[in-house]
């Protein structure tokens, strides 16, 4: 079978809040809110869990989860 594989493993995209924005009298200095994500996406022809794992390890392998991340940086 062909082996090819496509594989988006990780993607970040996060915001800084403009200062004109952010609350005077509360003195935030910074803002930043992101949200990242792994294994996101993995197009293949390959029958198995993990193109990247050989067929002999299949019985020794968890499913890859796909997993996001919120949050935040705050400096006063």
């Amino acid at each position: 079978q062909n082996g090819a594989y496509l594989r988006l493993k990780s993607a970040e995209i996060g915001f800084t809040v403009p200062k004109n924005i952010l609350f005077g009298k509360t003195g935030i200095k910074n803002l930043r809110l992101f949200v990242n994500a792994y294994n996101l996406l993995t197009l293949t022809g390959v029958k198995g869990l993990d193109p990247e794992k050989t067929a002999e390890t299949y019985g020794y392998l968890y499913p890859l989860n796909r997993t996001f991340n919120f949050g935040g940086t705050l400096t006063f």
